[in-house]
């Protein structure tokens, strides 16, 4: 017997059901002006179309998605968001499971990682707030940079630089910050500014309690409204009491894995998987439905990123 490829779950029909179920949850309105003064307009293949009274404009029920533009069906877009950001999977598994060309696949995941990275809760933490930081490997993955960089393409990848790593040398630093009982905050630190007390205090409410190592960077946040409890690792000291940043450790040796599963990453998108990651972390507590829910309504978001 032979199976259509690939073989999904979800007819046609019922994925456009889910889809108008999520976009217009509190009532159709234009994605331009957001007027609610709209009438209907025809169809546009399978999708309605409307007409808004307040600019003039035309759109139909796909305008200003991630699914706006694409030929691909609805059913192979759930399917890959299924795969890539409820399940993990890493883009050539989910290429190979929803038989599509990799560049293709690539695409697809791309497009939905740009919407959650420019729909990333902007909030500042606050209350216990745990600050770490740590170091990946990043360099120039799939672009043609040799000859550019002043310096011959690699023969043996990617190897640990002298001393700590740093944006330049390829090796990154990441900021993790991480709200007790709350949200967490991914920061790709680029350069020299903003450093990491800049992007604390860019990032985490005054009159917060922030427990850190005794990394120099963190001294003195106690003068920026903070108070500032630190562990002493360079003597042994990882807890002293309810003093520690444990749970900082534990996310980093999360989010190793889950990079490496992409086989190395261009530090110019690192941003974009530290933001990935964070919203997939923050839904760790739901199941796999309300997860596939909330990442549909992200690609249904009308904030579209440059």
């Amino acid at each position: 017997m032979d199976l259509p490829k690939p073989y999904l779950l979800l007819t046609e029909k019922e994925c456009l059901r889910i889809f108008r179920l999520l976009r217009w949850r509190d009532g159709v309105y234009c994605p331009i002006c957001e007027s609610r003064s709209v009438k209907r307009n025809g169809h546009y293949k399978a999708y309605q179309r409307y007409l808004c009274r307040t600019c003039g404009r035309s759109f139909n029920e796909k305008t200003g998605t991630v699914f706006h533009y694409s030929r691909i069906s609805l059913g192979i877009w759930f399917l890959v968001i299924h795969l890539a950001f409820v399940l993990e999977k890493s883009t050539r598994a989910t290429a190979k499971e929803a038989c599509l060309a990799y560049r293709v696949c690539y695409r697809m995941v791309r497009s939905v990682m740009d919407r959650i990275y420019a729909s990333a809760m902007k909030a500042r933490l606050q209350g216990v707030v745990e600050a770490d930081e740590f170091y990946v490997n990043a360099g120039f993955k799939g672009k043609n940079y040799h000859g550019k960089l002043g310096r011959p393409s690699r023969i043996r990848g990617l190897k640990p630089p002298r001393g700590r790593g740093s944006y330049s040398k390829d090796e990154p630093m990441i900021l993790n910050l991480y709200q007790r009982d709350g949200p967490l905050r991914l920061k790709v630190v680029e350069g020299v500014e903003p450093g990491l007390k800049q992007l604390i205090c860019l990032n985490v409410e005054e009159d917060s309690t922030i427990y850190t190592d005794d990394y120099m960077p963190y001294r003195r946040l106690d003068e920026e409204g903070y108070r500032h409890e630190v562990v002493n690792h360079s003597q042994g000291e990882y807890a002293r009491g309810d003093v520690h940043i444990n749970h900082d450790e534990a996310i980093a040796s999360l989010f190793k894995p889950w990079l490496a599963k992409h086989r190395g990453v261009n530090k110019r998108n690192l941003h974009l998987y530290t933001a990935t990651f964070q919203t997939m972390y923050d839904m760790r507590n739901l199941s796999n439905r309300d997860k596939f829910w909330k990442t549909v309504e992200i690609c249904l978001s009308n904030n579209i990123p440059h």
